[in-house]
């Protein structure tokens, strides 16, 4: 059941207590983190071979605003505006122009003027040719911006189909003022705000593809030190297409008169779940429980190991069934009693994934439990917001997750423009 537009549940939710999420343990190598023996990357890359390009897309969340990006341009501290300030002119040349307007991919990242839109294009193409692609862009008016005819350009010489989508406005949510009434716009009117990337469920819902392989649209590096990522994705895709593969064959196993469990246990076992530490409280493993528990959604979950990024972690959280399975979450979903596992954690997301979610309906599979109240703004005047279930987070809450570890090569984000002089972009 999905939350949907209704202001009374939405009401209910920005006024119901956030209770953090209690997890076992951080995902670790061996315990909830696969790695590519020489085995399986070889099922992987073969099976790699074998994809259809047309049933495979590369989906890139882009409708954000570059405004983080440069917002040391603002600091309230002169030195930090200078270092800010030499960085756009060193890196983008142009500093009259107001990079912090523009979509993230379309700020010039790279040597030549080249955008984070274009380079992801090209690395796609490498990736997997004639597969299509999705930006999720920001909605513009009747007159085109320049960003937009440019994208469409740099798609078209690299050979990549593009097909581009919105964050529907129908996904947005209201938001309280601080004394707590229903926080008004200046005219008047119930303010609706964007529902964070969470939203974006509903545009992978409206996609009838087998393999989505999904990464930031900041986490692309120049032409020239793509390779490694190219290689990675690649195998990512291939070991999707394998576990599918063997998640229909277990699948098969189980119906029928005669009813066979092991493939789909070792289905599992290959990193989807745990066993309870609590026996009398674990699921029974029947025929019909272990269609339950294959027949959803999964994902194929690339981490790296954790050098002190921001953002969220893989970590084992038991349902109200016992079973504990591998999830997402980020740091500001966790209470103060899990600090510590915090600091054991050695690996990190940083959104490199394949989505195999094609024949169900997304919503279904959204874990409604992890809405989030964020504190913003609405022209200087503070408030609480409500976001949807994070994107990787709880709006993926109900799937079948297997983290993999990935080079850590393979991550070379761009959270502020300083980023842009670091050796991954630079060459």
């Amino acid at each position: 059941m999905q939350v949907g537009n209704d202001i009374e549940q939405q009401w209910a939710l920005l006024n119901a207590p956030k209770s953090a999420i209690a997890v076992d343990a951080p995902c670790t190598i061996g315990h909830g983190i696969l790695q590519f023996s020489e085995a399986l990357a070889h099922l992987s890359d073969a099976a790699f071979a074998q994809l259809n390009p047309l049933e495979t897309l590369r989906f890139i969340p882009a409708s954000g605003a570059a405004s983080r990006m440069f917002a040391g341009l603002q600091s309230d501290d002169p030195s930090i505006q200078a270092q800010y300030q030499a960085a756009v002119e060193a890196l983008l040349g142009d500093a009259s122009q107001d990079w912090a307007a523009l979509p993230k991919g379309a700020v010039p990242f790279h040597a030549g003027g080249r955008t984070a839109f274009a380079d992801q294009l090209t690395q796609w193409a490498a990736t997997l040719p004639g597969a299509p692609l999705m930006f999720t862009l920001p909605e513009v008016g009747a007159d085109a911006p320049a960003w937009l005819a440019d994208l469409e350009a740099a798609a078209e010489s690299a050979g990549v189909p593009m097909r581009n989508s919105v964050q529907l406005s129908s996904t947005q949510t209201i938001a309280q003022a601080l004394d707590g009434s229903r926080f008004l716009d200046d005219s008047g009117q119930l303010l609706l705000r964007p529902g964070g990337h969470g939203a974006l469920i509903a545009n992978l819902n409206a996609l009838d593809t087998a393999f989505i392989s999904v990464v930031n649209i900041d986490n692309v590096q120049p032409v020239s030190k793509q390779a490694p990522a190219i290689a990675s994705r690649r195998r990512l895709l291939g070991l999707a297409a394998h576990v599918m593969a063997a998640k229909q064959e277990a699948l098969r196993a189980l119906e029928g008169p005669h009813p066979e469990t092991a493939a789909a246990q070792k289905w599992l076992a290959m990193g989807f779940s745990a066993p309870t530490n609590a026996p009398e409280n674990a699921p029974a493993l029947d025929p019909q429980a272990l269609i339950d528990l294959l027949d959803r959604p999964f994902r194929i979950v690339g981490v790296v190991r954790n050098e002190g990024q921001p953002g969220g972690g893989p970590f084992w959280v038991r349902n109200n069934q016992g079973l504990a399975t591998p999830q997402i979450i980020e740091r500001a979903e966790l209470g103060t009693e899990c600090e510590q596992l915090l600091q054991t954690a050695t690996h990190f997301n940083p959104v490199d994934m394949v989505l195999c979610g094609q024949g169900y309906d997304l919503n279904d599979w959204i874990d409604n439990s992890r809405w989030l109240h964020v504190d913003k703004t609405y022209k200087g005047r503070p408030l609480k917001g409500l976001e949807r279930p994070g994107l990787w987070n709880g709006g993926m809450g109900r799937w079948n997750t297997l983290m993999v570890e990935v080079p850590t090569e393979t991550f070379a984000p761009v959270k502020t423009v300083l980023d842009l002089s670091g050796p991954a972009h630079q060459g």
